[in-house]
């Protein structure tokens, strides 16, 4: 496993133990934490670390180990919890790191939205929140994993199809993990590897 380049998401669901289990087979250090047991069935059945229980309780910080994790995706159906979750998390993993599901609110153009104050940064696009994600799964949605390199550039990956898939996040030439955001744009380099989810479909260029 990657030393300290692991990803803790808070909520289980079928997309974010779909995400979970492909880091995992990946060899990165994922956790994932749901305050209900029956949610987190599907993670432990696939080998995933998980923990049951509430991440902001005191039993949680003397009993979860997070020193191998350095990034966090608050993945609830609940914006306010992610936002609440995302803010307490923020002190030990950095803002830049502390992200959570775009918010239904926010994805559903309201005007009753979490200002930026309030919440963590928006991961992904800021469109697709839980209940699209976990939609696009059903339809067959896939997590793929792109070599960026000098023939293949991030310009060749966006020109082939990008628009319609979603960007998840980068793996850093040194193994770190880092989840997209556009509110926290990442240069991604030859050397890069993309983690995007969408629909099933061969990119035999990129995986050579």
């Amino acid at each position: 496993a990657q030393a300290d380049h692991g990803l803790l998401i808070v909520g289980a669901s079928p997309w974010s133990t779909a995400l979970a289990r492909s880091l995992h087979e990946a060899q990165f250090d994922v956790l994932v934490i749901d305050g209900v047991w029956a949610r987190l069935k599907a993670a432990r059945q696939a080998g995933v670390p998980t923990y049951y229980g509430e991440i902001l309780s005191e039993h949680a910080k003397e009993e979860v180990n997070t020193q191998h994790l350095s990034s966090v995706l608050c993945a609830t159906r609940n914006d306010f919890y992610n936002a609440l979750v995302c803010r307490a998390l923020a002190r030990q993993f950095g803002q830049h790191r502390s992200l959570q599901l775009p918010t239904q609110l926010e994805a559903n153009q309201e005007s009753r939205r979490l200002t930026r104050q309030q919440r963590g940064h928006l991961a992904f696009d800021a469109k697709t929140g839980f209940d699209r994600l976990n939609q696009l799964l059903e339809q067959g949605w896939q997590f793929q994993m792109t070599n960026l390199t000098e023939a293949y550039c991030w310009q060749d990956f966006l020109a082939n199809g990008a628009d319609e898939r979603l960007i998840v996040g980068f793996i850093e030439p040194s193994g770190a993990l880092r989840l997209h955001s556009d509110e926290l744009p990442i240069p991604a380099k030859a050397g890069y590897r993309v983690l995007s989810f969408g629909p099933q479909r061969a990119e035999k260029r990129a995986e050579v």
